[in-house]
């Protein structure tokens, strides 16, 4: 059984054709869990079905916080299931359970696996996602993987939230996000927590899932910046040297500063991250 798991904020329309999709290329058993952040959109009970079931959140809890619902979920109900996080503006590419069920089948040690994903023009938009505590460098890799002949995935520090399954029957205890970050670099979080817990984190070799990039984020660029600066300072609070952590809140200054005449919005966005930081786990 897969356990597909969706957040909504403002963006029904997007999550009706990823339904779709998913009707149309999915062959085996599943449901869907509509995480509802946005409560006062009304129409949103339009998209349930005999497999779909809407989770209400009571507010916008952001994405991890969403997710945690649909993944507490499926714990309750199938503790052998795989959860599948899913962006409301991505599909699925058809047969793509059949590919993940094969890797899990091939390696049923894996815990949390990731897709290569594509963006709507057919090239690659996620392929793997490394981290360097040192430099405070999180990388999101757009270049293809080099394939190899020894299975079905490969390893990776970290995955994408956009599209990412866990396994539920490897884990001891319910997994889930961190409640320290609302958007951005929970996914990098989840990631290194549990492999350094001896948890296996890997990538597919190949696109499972074409995503519309920031087709909803980007829709608040202020907000954007201002949830990635947090989450990023926030990560590397956690993960990273201090010798990382100093370089970002740099660079974080320095892009304040710099855009502030020709993109003002995004960098006042920077500058409420930075501030939110500072003001949680600096200046309380």
């Amino acid at each position: 059984m897969i356990y597909f798991v969706t957040v909504n904020y403002y963006s029904r329309d997007w999550i009706r054709t990823l339904i779709a999709s998913i009707a149309a290329g999915i062959t085996g058993p599943y449901r869907i869990l509509v995480v509802d952040n946005s409560p006062e959109e009304t129409a949103l009970p339009s998209l349930v079905t005999d497999r779909t079931t809407i989770l209400e959140s009571g507010s916008n809890l952001g994405f991890g916080q969403a997710c945690n619902l649909g993944i507490n979920y499926a714990w309750q109900h199938h503790r052998q299931a795989l959860v599948w996080l899913i962006n409301p503006d991505a599909v699925i590419h058809p047969g793509a359970d059949t590919y993940v069920q094969s890797c899990f089948r091939e390696d049923p040690a894996l815990a949390i696996v990731g897709t290569q994903i594509l963006t709507a023009d057919g090239s690659i938009w996620f392929s793997h996602g490394t981290f360097n505590p040192w430099t405070g460098s999180v990388k999101h890799h757009h270049t293809p993987l080099q394939l190899s002949s020894q299975g079905l995935t490969i390893s990776s520090q970290w995955v994408t939230g956009c599209s990412l399954v866990l396994n539920l029957a490897v884990f001891q205890e319910c997994p889930g996000f961190s409640d320290r970050y609302f958007l951005y670099c929970e996914d990098t979080d989840l990631c290194l927590r549990y492999g350094r817990q001896g948890y296996r984190v890997a990538v597919t070799q190949h696109p499972l899932v074409t995503h519309q990039v920031s087709a909803l984020i980007g829709r608040y660029p202020g907000l954007m910046h201002q949830h990635y600066t947090y989450g990023r300072l926030t990560l590397l609070r956690y993960h990273g040297t201090a010798l990382g952590l100093g370089l970002y809140l740099l660079y974080s200054l320095l892009q304040g500063l710099l855009r502030l005449p020709w993109q003002p919005i995004r960098a006042w966005g920077r500058w409420r991250g930075l501030g939110q930081f500072l003001r949680r786990w600096v200046y309380p």
